[in-house]
């Protein structure tokens, strides 16, 4: 590959006035919206359009910087104007979507950090084809623009970075001797935006004439980190190996094993790369084995990520994080099978590794356009699936994550719990009302809405009673019972028990199964059962029709179908020409561990305990 020269002297110098330029106009940009925003005027009285010209003001100067003395003029143009559009419409469709009363005016931290990542990315594919004047350039192209950005970036962040410790320390100075006037000069929002912006121009373009020291030091930085893949490669082989002795139950109870999962992918994808470079020159073996054997190693770990997140997603639904988590954890699948693909496959060692990174960067540049902007919106999506799970009697009224509603999904959120509250009656619609009345310090779910009102609970088969005690030793499981919702009871007194058990119907699809612990203990919810929309079923329960399906076992007999004993196992309504037919289900649940069963009636399983991950 040809390596781009240096323009000359004259060229450099009308470059570097250039970026100086933009410098000083980003730092007055970002000055005039500071003072806009402290003066609550126009326009940061409208919230979208500030975040709009905010982050624009932040990064498409950043494209004019790196372009400059790089781009043809036209294609550097239209590419800065663009991105700066792009920008804009991320930011605005983020505050656009959040809550009416948080007032806010800038960008998430999500957003800002996916924008930077999407339109780093889309300059690294555009600089290649400007310079070849083609519609692709060769690999070394990309690897060499990318890369070599990516450090002329943390030199210039770390320069301005002391260029303002001295003007700090140069305050300092002059305060030993109670001359205050230059700290009150620096610390001027007049002086520190512009300074600093032209500080960060100056200095990409400092690296930018020295590119052979920025390329060298690089190259430097690659070749350390290509050495700490076969470390890492240790312990992601050693953590596989780990598993079968350990079970998968461990990993879902920590919560966090996506995000951790996910994590460690990156840090191998990244250190494969600094492996391969741009693929000219193969490094030592045991790099190019280390290599090979983390490309494999990646297809079972996003296994694991693509695993668990599912399991979270379907104990506790969707939330925004887990929909972005899900668009990392395809972003991840794409490089496991890619890189797979390119260490198994003869040839010149795991040169498929650069189709696999081409077409990365295309996925994630789609999902990031795609997840913050209205097309996909993750609180949009969180909010739809949500309630799907609510309406669909998945989750208890009770149990809802109204508090998601109220403070985790935007306007999204708090829209749909309007409407929810808008019902004239029932559980769901009370329940609504008291997390619209919620304050932020409830925002974490710590303040679980509880309507007012006596527990109202019909007992069957007729005649019977609950027991003195169930109501005060079951707690806030009957809470529900008290907003509306008809809840039933149906004693049960099965052969071989010591004394009657109830099962408890505080769920449009669910009736849950509880006995004393030991004798005279207070009682204890077992397990339940998933009867779904099947009026018969429950007709059957309140005749005192259930029997026990087997000696020494909970499964029940309902309509001569077979009602296993075990969390969130479905049941099929029976129809009257098969009622007499028993409809057999596995009796024991699967383990954490254990793949998803297939079909309306296998058993889910059981994902990991909370709400986190």
């Amino acid at each position: 590959m040809a390596e781009p020269q240096a323009p000359p002297g004259g060229a450099t110098n009308n470059v570097g006035a250039s970026r100086l330029a933009v410098g000083l106009v980003q730092g007055l940009a970002l000055f005039a919206l500071s003072r806009a925003s402290q003066a609550k005027a126009w326009p940061a009285t409208d919230g979208p359009l500030f975040a709009a010209l905010l982050l624009a003001a932040a990064y498409a100067p950043l494209i004019a910087l790196a372009g400059l003395g790089h781009l043809r003029r036209l294609t550097l143009a239209l590419w800065t104007l663009i991105a700066a559009a792009l920008a804009a419409l991320l930011a605005a469709c983020d505050v656009a979507s959040a809550l009416p009363q948080s007032g806010r005016t800038t960008p998430g931290f999500a957003v800002a950090a996916f924008t930077a990542t999407a339109l780093f990315i889309i300059h690294h594919l555009i600089a290649p084809i400007d310079a070849e004047r083609r519609i692709t350039a060769p690999y070394a192209r990309y690897f060499d623009a990318g890369w070599l950005n990516a450090a002329q970036l943390g030199l210039a962040i770390a320069f301005t970075g002391v260029f303002w410790i001295l003007l700090e320390l140069g305050a300092s100075l002059f305060g030993l001797i109670g001359l205050q006037g230059f700290r009150t000069f620096i610390h001027h929002d007049w002086f520190h935006f512009p300074a600093l912006a032209m500080a960060f121009a100056a200095a990409v373009h400092l690296a930018d004439v020295r590119v052979n020291l920025t390329r060298g030091l690089r190259t430097v930085g690659l070749v350390l980190l290509s050495w700490l893949l076969p470390v890492m490669a240790a312990i992601a082989v050693a953590f596989l190996f780990a598993l079968p002795f350990t079970g998968l139950a461990p990993l879902w109870r920590a919560g966090s094993a996506t995000g951790i999962v996910l994590s460690a992918m990156a840090a191998l994808i990244v250190l494969i790369n600094a492996s391969y470079q741009d693929g000219e020159h193969a490094p030592a073996t045991v790099l190019r084995w280390a290599a090979r054997l983390t490309a494999v190693i990646l297809v079972p770990l996003a296994g694991l990520a693509i695993w668990g997140l599912g399991l979270r997603i379907g104990q506790h639904g969707p939330t925004p994080q887990r929909i972005i988590a899900a668009a990392c954890a395809l972003v991840g699948a794409c490089y496991a099978l890619g890189y797979a693909w390119a260490a198994v496959r003869p040839g010149r060692w795991m040169r498929r590794l650069e189709a696999t990174n081409i077409a990365a960067a295309l996925l994630i540049v789609a999902l990031i356009l795609a997840l913050f902007t209205p097309i996909t919106d993750p609180a949009r999506l969180a909010v739809a699936g949500q309630l799907a799970r609510l309406s669909s009697g998945r989750v208890a009224p009770a149990k809802f994550d109204y508090a998601l509603l109220r403070f985790g999904a935007g306007r999204y959120g708090l829209q749909a719990l309007q409407r929810l509250a808008a019902r004239n009656r029932g559980a769901v619609a009370t329940f609504a009302a008291a997390a619209l009345k919620q304050d932020e310090s409830c925002r974490n779910g710590g303040c679980a809405p509880k309507p007012a009102g006596p527990v109202t609970i019909a007992v069957y088969p007729a005649g019977a009673s609950l027991p003195g005690d169930f109501l005060a030793s079951v707690g806030d499981d009957v809470g529900v019972c008290a907003g509306g919702f008809r809840c039933e009871a149906y004693i049960l007194a099965l052969p071989g028990e010591t004394g009657p058990e109830v099962l408890l119907r505080s769920n449009p699809a669910f009736v849950f199964l509880y006995a004393r612990a030991g004798r005279g203990g207070g009682w204890t919810k077992l397990g339940g059962y998933e009867i779904g929309d099947c009026p018969a079923a429950f007709a059957a329960l309140r005749a005192g029709a259930a029997q026990a399906a087997a000696p020494g076992r909970r499964d029940l007999q309902v309509m001569g179908a077979r009602l296993a004993f075990q969390p969130n196992v479905s049941f099929v309504c029976p129809t009257p020409a098969s009622a007499a037919g028993a409809l057999s289900m596995p009796a024991t649940a699967p383990s954490a561990a254990s793949p998803p069963a297939s079909g309306r009636q296998g058993p889910r399983p059981s994902p990991p305990p909370g709400r986190g991950g």
